[in-house]
């Protein structure tokens, strides 16, 4: 999609531009190997599915090899059949791609249902404003909620305590429901209901809780990330990416005889269906 450019010396081409022209080259000089590093990063959704196009027909139609670097956890389980992930230059681990997404979004270890910090640093959110002290999901039905069977139909409630070390009217907490693959399937603020529902918050310690309805989620495990921010003329996010919580849910929720396994979906509610006169 740069033809218009031909003319232009190559100097005077975008960072984008570059990118196309290399991808192109690349993916005409019908390698054994095609090496692509974060090509998706830049470009429009045209370029990018001509590029996931492209490199799906090497690899499947051609046999030829992909190996393809990226942090797009969906691309990479779209694309690849096995994957590799590299910790500061190091090969961690190496095999099934699902398997391998599944580690890398629990980089941090072993995930809990509830999560304490160790020292004074690891607390801190919206810094100076508000330093975690709890995080946890609970059952309302008293249930340990690590692993839910699908036909419980229960909710998870997500608690969170902290102390407001800086009174500011922006401070807002939140959090996102990630997938094992890295897709965010929920994100919410506690400023998403109307104001009067508004958490008030006061200098010194807080408590508050949401419940996720976890009816509607497909099999898998997922990850709460907690979210705190100060609202600004834009919002100034910061992601605790070490404040993170997990649990499974296990069968699937559909009763149907020709359905035995997890539905190809990212949620997987159950809706009934009627006779209608």
């Amino acid at each position: 999609e740069i033809e218009k450019f031909l003319d232009t010396p190559v100097k005077r081409y975008s960072s984008g531009m570059y990118v196309r022209l290399a991808f192109a080259v690349a993916a005409h000089l019908e390698p054994e190997i095609l090496i692509v590093d974060e090509v998706l990063a830049v470009g429009d959704a045209q370029f990018q599915k001509k590029c996931l196009g492209k490199m799906e027909d090497v690899s499947k139609n051609q046999g030829r090899t992909v190996l393809f670097v990226s942090h797009n956890m969906p691309t990479v389980l779209n694309l690849c059949d096995k994957c590799i992930y590299l910790e500061k230059g190091e090969i961690r681990r190496m095999g099934d791609t699902s398997d391998i997404v599944s580690e890398y979004i629990r980089q941090e270890g072993q995930v809990n249902v509830r999560w304490q910090p160790t020292n004074d640093k690891e607390g801190k959110g919206a810094a100076p404003y508000f330093t975690v002290t709890d995080f946890y999901l609970s059952s309302p039905s008293g249930k340990d909620c690590a692993v839910l069977e699908a036909e419980d139909n229960d909710k998870i409630d997500i608690v969170l305590e902290g102390e407001v070390d800086e009174l500011d009217v922006r401070l807002n907490m939140g959090f996102v429901l990630k997938n094992e693959y890295g897709d965010d399937i929920i994100m919410s603020y506690s400023t998403d209901q109307p104001e009067k529902d508004w958490v008030r918050y006061e200098k010194g310690k807080v408590r508050m809780k949401t419940t996720i309805d976890t009816s509607i989620l497909n099999e898998g495990k997922y990850y709460v990330y907690l979210l705190s921010s100060i609202h600004c003329v834009r919002m100034l996010l910061t992601p605790n990416d070490n404040i993170c919580l997990g649990f499974e849910i296990i069968g699937n929720r559909g009763h149907s005889p020709y359905w035995f396994q997890r539905r190809p979906v990212i949620l997987a509610p159950f809706i009934p269906w009627n006779n209608i006169q």
